[in-house]
């Protein structure tokens, strides 16, 4: 007999529904039919089959407990009410997961695919109304829940897993969950605590990772590396799910998933296809910027392209159809705190509902008041504040610049309106690696990871050799593939015009303007196409800048 089978811990598995939104903002779609069933009836048929369970507890909010009746499809299922968890942990977990929707963990905050539906007091209620023992948590939207693995996963929980209260497995989102003892779920519902609180880095209290803990139960290592998300809940992952149900059957859901390990991006199963919409759009408001650090594009350059008016921004926006889990950032090559007329263009870009806004700036201004109102008007979710060293004397060598000062004084008048926001929008300082602040990268992450619980390490580039390389070390694999972004992402100049690329410093790559063609025209035109096809053939020497660009490996 297996230990499942001896043991007498009571396991239970919970999934948080919400037939309205998504723990990420999206539209619910755990009625959709796919396959000609709704999504939640895929996910609870694989649940049932999964073994170690002995009931199962749907919770959804009181008011739409008949709709989670319609899906009591046993009697080992169980409908309870869902208890709203604070809106400012829900707020900050859609603004955090929006930004790595495609990964199990590595977002902002240190938040991870578990925080998502994660309830606190509500999984503490369902432990102790079936006098459970353990919780297997499970995300609503999984209707690739892998039977097998999760089976394993209980298993490893009971069975192996002595050091720690909680188990999971670093497989892509959706394909399986996470498991906890019955007594840290009563512990978090105290403390209204997250599981990233479990997993995270914490400076002041350093230790192993969870992955090489017991606390991880391993997989291929392909699962965790998959650009995708197996919940059928944005358009693209509903869109992904469709086409791989067409292309089955699959063994198990982890067999499904390795085939899609082949993706260039997310549900692009070949070369010469791309999703109906990039994934991330960038928007250059101004070429104008206070600072010149290595790796940034020669003023004469970026100044050149000019800047347009809030009314062409105003104007397209408005007139944008932007796909559900669009994730629009505001920086280019100069700061958008310099554009006159940013809050007009920010209040447009909002009604134009992407999953999430990021404005990325250094935060140098002398003049605050306009980024207090767009945090006041709540228009941007995400701050990424780009620093070129810890201390003020790197910083101000780094940058060419005596602003080191002044970017400490607008951190500390944002400290507070922050964390009376509940931490939002999240503040995310990004520190520039080169040579002079190789001693500066420990002490910089855990002091605003402390701070602001996510820092970022960043890199300067060449611009595909166009200027010169001031970075540690080229990180570029040996062998040469095609570039991912082509199929995930684009740029739009602050003079309009749209490139496929960052590094295309000087435009030749150009894909059409704001004047006369919409994102889909953009996105799906001759010229992006195209080019995904040169790249898709290893053509990408005959072509500048991709011939000389050192940047084609990363996501």
């Amino acid at each position: 007999m297996t230990y499942l089978e001896t043991t007498s811990s009571k396991v239970i598995a919970a999934l948080c529904c919400d037939f309205d939104r998504t723990g990420i903002g999206t539209r619910a779609r755990l009625r959709d039919n796919i396959a000609n069933k709704p999504v939640l009836t895929h996910v609870l048929e694989r649940l049932l089959a999964v073994g170690g369970l002995d009931e199962i507890a749907l919770t959804a909010p009181e008011s739409q407990l008949p709709l989670a009746n319609e899906f009591k499809l046993h009697d080992r299922i169980h409908i309870i009410p869902l208890a709203a968890r604070p809106p400012q942990i829900s707020a900050r977990i859609r603004t955090a997961r929006a930004w790595n929707l495609q990964s199990w963990r590595g977002g902002a905050g240190q938040c991870t695919f578990f925080d998502e539906e994660y309830h606190p007091q509500t999984l503490s209620v369902a432990a102790k109304q079936f006098n459970a023992d353990h919780v297997l948590h499970i995300h609503s939207h999984s209707l690739f829940l892998d039977v097998e693995m999760t089976t394993a996963l209980i298993h490893h929980h009971l069975h192996k897993n002595y050091e720690m209260r909680i188990t999971y497995t670093p497989s892509a989102p959706g394909l399986s969950g996470l498991v906890l003892r019955a007594d840290i779920v009563h512990e978090m519902a105290e403390k209204t605590a997250m599981p990233w609180q479990l997993l995270a880095y914490d400076p002041k209290a350093p230790t192993f990772d969870t992955l090489i803990r017991d606390a991880c139960m391993q997989v291929d290592p392909a699962l965790s590396k998959i650009p995708n998300r197996f919940c059928a809940d944005t358009d693209r992952s509903f869109r992904l799910a469709e086409h791989l149900l067409r292309t089955g059957p699959y063994a198990t859901s982890a067999d499904l998933a390795l085939a899609a390990a082949r993706t260039i991006a997310s549900g692009v199963k070949s070369f010469s296809d791309a999703p109906d919409a990039p994934r991330e759009l960038e928007i250059e408001l101004t070429g104008k910027r206070q600072t010149t650090p290595p790796g940034s594009v020669p003023a004469i350059i970026r100044e050149a392209r000019g800047d347009l008016s809030a009314a062409h921004w105003t104007r397209w926006l408005t007139a944008q159809n932007f796909p559900d889990d669009l994730l629009l950032t505001f920086a280019g090559d100069g700061d958008p705190l310099l554009y006159p007329a940013l809050l007009d263009v920010l209040r447009a870009a909002r009604q134009a509902h992407p999953l999430s806004i990021c404005l990325q700036t250094d935060l140098a201004t002398d003049n605050l008041q306009p980024l207090l109102t767009v945090i006041e008007e709540n228009l941007v979710d995400i701050l990424s504040i780009t620093s070129y060293g810890h201390t003020a004397a790197t910083y101000n060598k780094l940058s060419n610049t005596t602003l080191h000062a002044q970017l400490m004084k607008n951190l500390t008048t944002l400290a507070p309106i922050t964390t009376a926001r509940g931490g939002l929008p999240l503040v995310i300082p990004r520190l520039l690696k080169v040579r002079e602040t190789i001693p500066e990268l420990e002490p910089f992450f855990d002091t605003w990871l402390q701070q602001t619980t996510w820092a970022v390490i960043d890199y300067p580039t060449d611009r595909a050799g166009q200027i010169p390389f001031v970075g540690v070390i080229d990180m570029a694999p040996p062998k040469r593939r095609p570039c991912r972004r082509l199929w995930d992402r684009l740029l739009i100049r602050a003079n309009g015009v749209a490139v496929a690329c960052d590094q295309d410093m000087n435009d030749k790559l150009t894909l059409g303007n704001i004047e006369s063609h919409a994102l889909e025209q953009m996105w799906n035109g001759a010229a992006l196409s195209n080019l995904r096809q040169q790249h898709a053939d290893a053509n990408w020497n005959a072509m500048s800048p991709c011939n000389n660009c050192k940047e084609w490996h990363r996501a």
